[in-house]
C-alpha cells in the first residue's frame, strides 16, 4: 500500500499543477507611447519600478506575449508608429480564451514625416520626391490621405493640378502646394511600413477599437492558416492596397467595421481565404481573386 502511495502522489501533484496552471487568468501586456519602456515587463498599465511598467511600442508586446493574453494600448492622442506582426500558437488563444489586441481607439499609423531636403521644387508650387519604393505610395498630410490627380495621357505642359494633390511622374510623385508654400511647413508623411497587422497561422485571436492607417500595402493582412480571427469595431483607411486582405486558407469575420478611402481594395479575398462581414461600412465590394 505504500508503495502505491508513492506511485500516486508525484502524478496527483503533476496532475494539480498542470491544472493549475490550465486556470492561470488570461495576462495583459500593457502598451503606452508616452510613459512606457520597451525595458519594462509590459505586466502594468503605470511605470512601478524598474523592472514593471508598460512597453512602448508594438514590437516589444509581441515578444511579451503568452496564450490567451491581451494587449492593451493606451490612447495619448498621438497614433502609435510601426507594425505587428502574430504567428502561429504562441500569437495564440484558445477557444475559451481569445487572444486580443483592445486598441481603446487608438490609431496605428505606417506613415513617417518626409524630411525638407528631400523635396525638389519643378515650378508652378509643384514639388517632387522620389520614394525609396516605387509601389503602392501613399501621401498623407496629418490624419488626412492627400487626394491624387489622374494625368491625361499626354502632356506637353505641367498639369493644372488642384491644391494639395498630387500625381506620379514616372519613379517619382509630384504634390501641388498653395502659392510660394514650401511643403516642409506641412505635416506631410509618406507610408513606410508595409502592413499595420500581419496574421499567419494564429487562432481564436480578437482585434478590436483599434485603427490601422496609412500603410503601404494592407491595415490588415490574414496571410494564410488563420482561423476564429474577429475583427471588432475596427477601422482600415488610407492605406496603399487594402484595408484588409484575407488569404491562403484564412477565415475572418469583420463586426461593426469601417474599411475606407484605401487606394485599391477595401476588402481582398484571395486563394481559399474567407470572410464574413456583418454590420460594417465598406467603400468597395469585396474583391475576390481565385
Amino acid at each position: 500500500m505504500p508503495c502505491c502511495l508513492s506511485i500516486v502522489r508525484p502524478l496527483l501533484v503533476v496532475a494539480l499543477m498542470f491544472l493549475s496552471c490550465s486556470l492561470l487568468p488570461a495576462g495583459v501586456v500593457y502598451v503606452n507611447s508616452r510613459v512606457g519602456n520597451d525595458a519594462f515587463n509590459g505586466r502594468s498599465e503605470h511605470p512601478l519600478n524598474r523592472r514593471t511598467g508598460p512597453v512602448r511600442t508594438l514590437q516589444r508586446a509581441a515578444t511579451r506575449l503568452r496564450v490567451g493574453d491581451s494587449i492593451v494600448l493606451a490612447n495619448n492622442g498621438e497614433p502609435y508608429f510601426g507594425s505587428l506582426s502574430l504567428v502561429n500558437q504562441k500569437h495564440s488563444g484558445t477557444p475559451g480564451r481569445p487572444l486580443e489586441i483592445i486598441g481603446n481607439g487608438a490609431i496605428i499609423s505606417g506613415a513617417r514625416p518626409i524630411p525638407r531636403e528631400a523635396w525638389t521644387s519643378v515650378g508652378l508650387d509643384l514639388w517632387r520626391i522620389t520614394p525609396i519604393r516605387k509601389r503602392h505610395v501613399q501621401l498623407s498630410r496629418g490624419n488626412e490621405t492627400l487626394p491624387t490627380y489622374d494625368l491625361p495621357w499626354s502632356l506637353a505642359y505641367l498639369p493644372n493640378v488642384p491644391t494639395d494633390h498630387w500625381y506620379r511622374e514616372g519613379h517619382s510623385i509630384v504634390l501641388k502646394t498653395q502659392p510660394g508654400e514650401h511643403p516642409a511647413l506641412q505635416p506631410l508623411n509618406l507610408a513606410r511600413e508595409d502592413v499595420g497587422l500581419t496574421l499567419l497561422g494564429v487562432e481564436h485571436v480578437v482585434i478590436r477599437d483599434v485603427t490601422f492607417r496609412h500603410f503601404r500595402l494592407d491595415g490588415i493582412n490574414a496571410h494564410d492558416r488563420c482561423q476564429d480571427v474577429v475583427l471588432h469595431n475596427v477601422v482600415c483607411e488610407g492605406n496603399g492596397r487594402a484595408g484588409v486582405a484575407v488569404g491562403g486558407t484564412s477565415r475572418v469575420l469583420i463586426q461593426n467595421s469601417l474599411l475606407a478611402d484605401n487606394e485599391e481594395y477595401s476588402l481582398l479575398i484571395t486563394e481559399l481565404g474567407q470572410a464574413e462581414v456583418s454590420d460594417s461600412e465598406m467603400m468597395r465590394r469585396p474583391t475576390i481573386i481565385e
